[in-house]
């Protein structure tokens, strides 16, 4: 069975390199540029296996954490990927994996999948 990955980004570039690297590892893929878009659209048919998004997002948006903490309450087995800078490490550490920048789609997909 496909994973269902839900990418949570507002860089246009990455998430489109994402989404592709991880449909060609045939994940079922949905994206959002915001937490906030993703949050309006998240109702309880949408079951989502992870989340791979960023740590922080402009002014007065929801950060990542705070976007895979709300989630949990409703997927409590989801997987969260952190795209983010390693300097987020800390804050991320027992909440999902962190994929410092420059992030490899390869390392990505790994992190995704599960696959060496």
């Amino acid at each position: 069975m496909a994973k269902t990955v839900a990418i949570v980004h507002d860089e246009a570039e990455f998430q489109a390199l994402a989404a592709a690297a991880l449909r060609a590892a045939r994940c079922q893929v949905v994206a959002y540029p915001n937490p906030r878009a993703m949050l309006d659209e998240f109702g309880d048919a949408r079951i989502i296996d992870i989340l791979v998004t960023r740590v922080s997002f402009a002014p007065g948006m929801p950060n990542g954490i705070s976007l895979a903490l709300t989630l949990r309450r409703k997927c409590p087995l989801l997987k969260v990927v952190f795209a983010a800078r390693a300097e987020w490490e800390r804050q991320t550490a027992g909440i999902g994996k962190l994929i410092p920048h420059p992030v490899s789609m390869a390392r990505l997909v790994e992190a995704v999948t599960g696959s060496a």
